[in-house]
């Protein structure tokens, strides 16, 4: 009976991490669309400077998938993605705000985004939605010239219902109140101060993103170790020949096949093994793949740690999953449950660190890989 299970268990293991450069084709991908609320509050701070106009654009790595949650009885995973082209969408709720509010002689206020990705975890207790907002904010007095004003590098976190689509709504509109009030806070001082201005085309040449790594460019990944995140980003592990195995103190060990050296597991960043890549975390190795311009938790292309999201809406669930992070037995050649996350299945894979998040308990989930640091990221 025992090994009927353990069979079953690396079958799913085999089937739910099996993926290719371009992800599983056979893996439909769940979408939720994110809609505008049709009379969003807002105003501009008292005694403000006039404002004429507000205008954003962005340069995300992925304008359609704003982030993960989680739908319906089984908690199984949606992308969240908004209802048109992503600068416009934007572009609508700033004037649905603020439009009403313009004068004709304000000052124009130009929003630059660079990264944004919303989030959800929730807890028997507590539901948190975050939003990670990485922005420049430029203010003008003709609106051919601009200077900057600031720039917001910050994760919004609130706790709310589970009804997402009113959540992210909302949380859309508490980032331009944010950008808002912080802007308008210095704008006159900025507009006084003879700071260098720049036109809007040069504002554009400096935020186009630079060319993309050879790890998203690649059609294979070279196997090996990468004891760098850079070494994974240039599709370079800089041990291309090894082996693993288990020690007494069921561990795993890793040996280079060359100088047949153990290798210090803090070094090793990941691993790639025949086209699969494992981002290495405390012992255990998490499967990756690309999604868009980015890399994901393989879980979250086709599926998601049932557990950790079943809590959310049911707090009396106690079944555990049987594929959870599992590395195919096949490709690596050793006991795979040795590969089922340490963590227990009531501590799940979070981000390791939030600017402002103290307690670990409000930390998020953890969705994919942030492809400036390394680190995980949602």
């Amino acid at each position: 009976m025992k090994s009927l299970f353990i069979f079953f268990m690396l079958l799913g293991a085999f089937i739910s991490n099996a993926q290719s450069t371009g992800g599983n084709p056979k893996i439909k991908e769940d979408f939720t669309s994110l809609k505008l609320q049709k009379y969003p509050l807002a105003n501009f701070p008292d005694n403000a400077s006039p404002v004429s106009d507000i205008k954003i654009i962005q340069f995300l790595s992925d304008s359609m998938r704003m982030g993960y949650s989680y739908k319906g009885n089984n908690a199984s995973v949606t992308t969240l993605r908004v209802t048109k082209p992503l600068t416009g969408f934007l572009q609508d709720l700033i004037y649905r705000m603020y439009k009403d509010d313009f004068k004709k002689t304000g000052i124009k206020i130009l929003w630059v985004l660079k990264d944004f990705r919303l989030a959800e975890k929730g807890t028997e207790k507590t539901y948190y939605e975050y939003t990670n907002i990485l922005a420049d904010a430029y203010v003008s007095k003709d609106g051919v010239l601009y200077t900057k004003a600031l720039s917001i590098d910050t994760v919004i976190i609130n706790s709310g219902t589970s009804n997402f689509e009113k959540i992210y709504s909302a949380d859309f509109e508490s980032m331009f109140r944010m950008l808002t009030k912080s802007t308008l806070l210095i704008a006159d001082s900025v507009l006084t101060k003879s700071l260098e201005a720049i036109t809007f085309e040069q504002i554009i040449k400096l935020n186009v993103p630079k060319e993309l790594p050879p790890i998203l460019k690649d059609n294979f990944y070279v196997d090996g170790i990468y004891t760098a995140f850079n070494q994974f980003l240039q599709n370079k592990p800089s041990i291309e020949n090894y082996s693993v195995s288990e020690t007494t103190k069921n561990s795993l060990k890793f040996i280079d096949s060359i100088t047949k050296i153990e290798i210090d597991s803090t070094k090793i960043w990941g691993i790639c093994k025949q086209g699969l890549i494992y981002k290495y975390d405390d012992g255990d190795l998490v499967p990756i793949e690309k999604q868009g311009k980015q890399f994901i938790i393989s879980d979250f292309v086709e599926n998601t740690n049932k557990y950790n999201a079943v809590r959310v809406y049911n707090a009396n669930a106690r079944q555990a999953p049987l594929f959870m992070y599992f590395a195919p037995a096949s490709i690596l050649v050793i006991n795979p449950l040795r590969f089922l996350r340490k963590r227990k299945y009531d501590e799940p894979l979070l981000v390791k660190e939030v600017p402002g998040i103290v307690e670990k308990s409000m930390l998020p989930l953890a969705f994919g890989i942030n492809m400036k640091t390394g680190e995980f990221s949602f």
